[in-house]
């Protein structure tokens, strides 16, 4: 409930990080995009040219 609450809020880019399924989830708004990721993955901050996560 708190993630889809919060998705709403968020403008530009909202990451959901699930450690149970290790993964996350990157919500783009900017172009509407959805982009998955598992644990151990780089993960690319939409909103930083060439910054990225990775998480463990």
């Amino acid at each position: 409930m708190d993630a889809l609450r919060k998705k709403e809020i968020y403008t530009r880019e909202y990451w959901i990080v699930d450690p149970e399924k290790q993964r996350v989830m990157v919500y783009g708004f900017e172009n509407d995009t959805v982009e998955q990721y598992d644990f151990g993955e780089d993960v690319p901050a939409g909103i930083y040219e060439g910054f990225s996560i990775c998480v463990q």
